[in-house]
């Protein structure tokens, strides 16, 4: 035995020798049934035909590509630093039996010495030297508790603190388990070995898979207790930790102690708390995250994907701010295309908060990928709204026509709530609508939203300029809706008359809003106020659309006016009226209709003579 190898045999049994040897607990660590192994002789592991190299406890410096080390000039490296004859040596061969990709089998186990045993742990344990290829689906954990079991329990291996950290490495994979943390560190106490400080950062990167708040702070106590450094390693994986104990805000304040701080938190670390933050919604965090994580500069494009996430997410839940940071920083670059859906999701964001021009931007992007909808033009509509700007607005809705879709009066609903909450605004619309009809046709709701808001703000007789004005504004006369709206918020009985004789003349297609048990009754008594009991009857026909059995119904006060001017007038189409209440009104209306035809009865034996 070398001199070398003589100082590390002496260091590895007198400081690292456990004084038990117990394989009950590394078999339940390892998840397999402890099954008595007979010692096998030592000429087995002992005598080979080649020599193992020496390897150095704390020589890691070598270069390991895939399954076994190669210099600058592809020779394979041993682990003492010395050239191997080749590929074929019996010492690469090991390596690459014990990490292939196909799990060892216990023959093998058997022919491979401890030595490269401990050597193929430590390549796994140090994945920045050797890592799998991306197309092997390797199991790192399945591999280490495969090869420590080995050691323990066939070749009755003194239980070290080396053993002990690949076991807790391993207990960083999703199959591992914070029990088997605990139970680890508890044995290494029970067994007199203090838990080294790789022990400690190992554990701690398991409980970021794992997390465990009391077994997180018993490594902690353990680590304060030796002096144990805390390097930004160890901060990086009590913060994940954290985050991955859904601790959110704790999480939050000591990542941004550390942040403040100066701690060098990896990339990662970052990322990690954009994405998890921003699935949670807590979107301010996440935007303070993403802008510290601008300052790292790590040459890869995470964070450009970083800014689709945000720009998804905060588009989505309407958060103006995040939104319009994504959108500024992102697609200003040539390279970022979003999906048509995170733009429309843009648009919608900006019509709530009345950003016209970062609705003007979403709107110009999806013009470019896509045939606009209506939607589109109303979220735009009512961006421009929400700026005042109704001039922008009315022109929005005009290019939305022209373009061919039919704009309706959902579609102008913000024009109208704009102006009846900020009457100011009325005349700029009126000037607005005298300016872009000389251009082309203003859409018929349009100029209908304006005219509603006159005549519930002003009164019917302001908006008479507009109503005269129909026809040359739209190219169409105005429809039911229009009068119906002047009928309703006039108390002048001339302009009454002169409605309904435009509505008796011009209107073939009667507006009635589903459910609405007020506006109709309305509309009947304004017609018997002007005298014109046919347009009464019109009305009244049009209440069978207004009842809903779900809702209460409003008493038919409206029935007994127009009954009686019908029977003085001796129109028989009250009846078909009646008959419609009695079939579809509630249990007070059919009372009250009953009523009135008992007193028609009542008049009819009376004036028998009248032809009733």
């Amino acid at each position: 035995m070398t001199a070398n190898r003589a100082v590390y045999e002496g260091l590895r049994q007198g400081l690292c020798q456990s004084p038990s040897a117990s394989p009950r607990f590394f078999c339940r660590a390892i998840r397999a049934p402890f099954v008595p192994a007979r010692l096998s002789p030592l000429t087995t592991t002992t005598t080979t035909t080649t020599t193992p190299p020496r390897v150095s406890p704390r020589n890691y410096c070598y270069s390991y590509s895939r399954r076994y080390g190669t210099s600058a000039s592809g020779a394979t490296v041993a682990p003492d630093g010395t050239m191997a004859t080749g590929p074929g040596s019996a010492y690469v061969s090991h390596q690459r039996l014990l990490l292939g990709t196909t799990p060892p089998d216990k023959d093998t186990l058997r022919r491979t010495p401890t030595d490269a045993i401990e050597y193929a742990l430590r390549l796994l344990r140090n994945t920045s030297t050797w890592a799998p290829g991306a197309e092997e689906r390797f199991d790192m954990r399945g591999r280490i508790v495969q090869l420590v079991g080995f050691l323990i329990v066939d070749r009755r291996h003194p239980k070290t603190p080396f053993l002990y950290e690949c076991l807790m490495d391993a207990m960083a994979d999703p199959l591992g388990s914070s029990k088997v943390i605990q139970d680890l560190i508890t044995e290494m106490f029970s067994n007199g070995m203090v838990p080294t400080e790789a022990i400690c950062r190992s554990a701690l990167n398991a409980l970021m898979v794992h997390p465990d708040y009391l077994v997180q702070l018993r490594i902690l106590q353990t680590m304060a207790e030796y002096w144990y450094q805390r390097d930004p390693g160890t901060q990086q994986a009590l913060l994940v930790g954290m985050l991955r104990d859904e601790q959110y805000e704790l999480a939050y304040t000591r990542f941004m102690e550390a942040v403040e701080g100066g701690v060098p938190l990896e990339a990662w670390v970052y990322d990690i708390f954009i994405v998890v933050f921003g699935k949670m919604r807590f979107l301010d965090e996440m935007l303070a995250i993403l802008w510290q994580r601008r300052l790292l500069e790590d040459g890869d494009d995470t964070h450009v994907n970083l800014l689709y996430f945000a720009l998804d997410v905060c588009s989505q839940n309407f958060h103006y701010d995040g939104t319009l940071f994504a959108w500024s920083t992102a697609v200003n670059n040539p390279l970022v295309q979003p999906p048509d859906g995170v733009v429309e999701n843009i648009l919608s964001t900006a019509a709530r908060h009345g950003d016209g021009q970062l609705a003007s931007w979403a709107l110009d992007y999806l013009s470019q990928h896509m045939r606009l909808q209506p939607g589109h033009y109303e979220a735009m509509a009512e961006a421009l709204c929400h700026c005042r700007d109704i001039t922008a607005t009315l022109r929005t809705l005009v290019v939305m026509a022209k373009n061919g879709i039919l704009v309706e009066r959902a579609s102008t609903r913000p024009l109208r709530e704009m102006l009846m909450r900020e009457p100011e605004l009325i005349p700029e619309a009126v000037a607005a609508l005298e300016e872009l009809h000389l251009a082309d046709h203003i859409p018929l709701a349009a100029v209908c939203a304006v005219l509603e808001a006159i005549a519930c703000t002003e009164g019917s007789d302001k908006a008479m300029g507009v109503y005269e004005s129909v026809e040359r504004y739209c190219g169409v006369r105005p429809d039911s809706f229009m009068i119906q709206q002047l009928l309703l918020n006039s108390q002048d009985g001339k302009l009454h008359k002169l409605l309904l004789e435009d509505y008796a003349n011009n209107v073939t297609t009667d507006f009635v809003l589903q459910c609405d048990m007020i506006r109709n009754p309305k509309l009947v008594l304004r017609s018997l106020e002007a005298g014109r009991v046919d347009m009464a009857l019109r009305f009244a026909n049009l209440v069978r659309m207004t009842f809903h059995d779900k809702q209460p119904q409003q008493p038919v006060t409206w029935v007994r006016p127009l009954v009686s001017e019908c029977i003085e007038r001796q129109e028989r189409g009250i009846f078909a009226v009646l008959d419609m209440l009695n079939e579809v009104g509630n249990e007070k209306t059919k009372a009250t209709v009953s009523e009135i035809l008992e007193e028609m009865r009542l008049a009819k034996n009376g004036h028998a003579e009248q032809g009733w």
